[in-house]
């Protein structure tokens, strides 16, 4: 009985775990930030620390040669797959992919939310008051055009949008935040039927293209 409680218990936290919500931060004024936050956990994507890059040795004539021979002879180049499954067969498992990769992803956005969205833009107009009227008309006109299509797919409560003329000055600014959430428990739930309908596909590349081949040939009989 404590191990069922025990059991019970964990579950639990890991289903608390998995709906707390993922977030990535995006700001943008003169380069862009990236920041993913989780719980207590927070990392910079972009622009992060820079590395310093390693040396790296040119390799070796006989390293060259090896290294061509190898890419050659791989079982998954270009040849290779076309001689095994033909043009109709890699079409057909290229179309399969594409399918399963669009309802996954569809599934996916479905369940992204715009928390927040923050957008100012800034024309100067200093040098030429009229030609920075007539890019202000324009410029509003695209960007209240997008900005609302983007909150029909994904509505959000904390947004601004802003356009404008400043004749003070010549520089024009930009300045942009958004944050995205999405629950870890439908990011696994989409993934997994992503893999295991993959799984499929890859055998069949692996394997070979047998079924596709007699279903040229019947076709080529038919004509």
């Amino acid at each position: 009985m404590t191990g069922l409680l025990v059991f019970g218990c964990i579950l639990l936290v890991l289903l608390l775990l998995l709906l707390c919500p993922v977030c990535v931060d995006f700001r943008y004024e003169e380069s862009l930030n990236i920041r993913l936050r989780y719980l207590f956990f927070k990392k910079n994507l972009m622009p992060g620390t820079a590395k310093p890059t390693p040396k790296v040795k040119k390799p070796a004539k006989t390293e060259k040669k090896e290294a061509s021979k190898g890419q050659a002879g791989s079982t998954f180049s270009f040849k290779s797959l076309k001689d095994r499954h033909g043009i109709s067969g890699l079409l057909s498992l290229l179309e399969d992919a594409l399918r399963l990769i669009k309802t996954s992803t569809v599934r996916l956005l479905s369940h992204l939310r715009l928390k927040k969205f923050d957008l100012y833009l800034c024309i100067g107009g200093l040098e030429d008051a009229a030609a920075a009227a007539i890019q202000y008309g324009q410029l509003s006109a695209a960007v209240y055009s997008l900005c609302g299509g983007i909150f029909s797919l994904m509505p959000c409560k904390r947004k601004g949008v802003t356009v404008d003329l400043d004749y003070g000055t010549t520089e024009s600014r930009a300045v942009a935040t958004a944050t995205l959430s999405m629950s870890p428990l439908f990011v696994l739930r989409e993934v997994g039927p992503l893999l295991f309908g993959g799984i499929p596909l890859l055998w069949r590349l692996i394997r070979g293209g047998s079924n596709h081949k007699t279903i040229s040939l019947k076709k080529g009989e038919s004509k």
